[in-house]
């Protein structure tokens, strides 16, 4: 379970990074439906749009807390997730949450606030991944990516 956890955020990172997959079979584009890996590359599976490879060395994961100090719990979590900045508060903080197949399904806004609740009660059972952008564009900002997932009953 760990592999393929690890798989799957290796894949949401190369996507979130624009990375160029090769086509090795099959037209261009399509959901991904299934990962596997040889040790050596990693593959994506799509329906009729053919199986995509990219090798594991050119990508990489980081959970990015380096300088800044996120803390996400539960998680795993089901109705109710909380967010806390433990170091001072941002004049802005944007949380966005990306599916699986990388789609946005929430973006929040929050002015000074240290800890921030979201309500994923409606979310599908699954593991997402967070964007949260603390500070705004016209200032400096850091992003932090996390891992979340959900397991929600609907």
């Amino acid at each position: 379970m760990k592999k393929l956890i690890l798989l799957i955020i290796i894949a949401l990172t190369a996507n979130f990074a624009n990375a160029q997959w090769q086509q090795t079979n099959g037209p261009y584009g399509g959901n991904i439906n299934c990962i596997a890996s040889d040790g050596t590359n990693i593959f994506a599976g799509t329906y009729g749009n053919g199986i995509w490879k990219r090798a594991l060395s050119e990508m990489g994961v980081e959970e990015n807390n380096f300088k800044t100090n996120i803390t996400l719990y539960p998680n795993p979590a089901n109705n109710k997730v909380t967010i806390i900045n433990n170091n001072e508060p941002a004049k802005e903080t944007t949380i966005s949450i990306f599916n699986i197949q990388g789609e946005l399904i929430l973006s929040e806004k929050f002015k000074e606030q240290n800890a921030i609740e979201l309500d994923i009660s409606k979310f599908a059972r699954g593991i997402y991944m967070l964007k949260i952008q603390i500070g705004n564009e016209s200032d400096s900002y850091q992003i932090v990516n996390k891992k979340l997932v959900i397991q929600n009953e609907i």
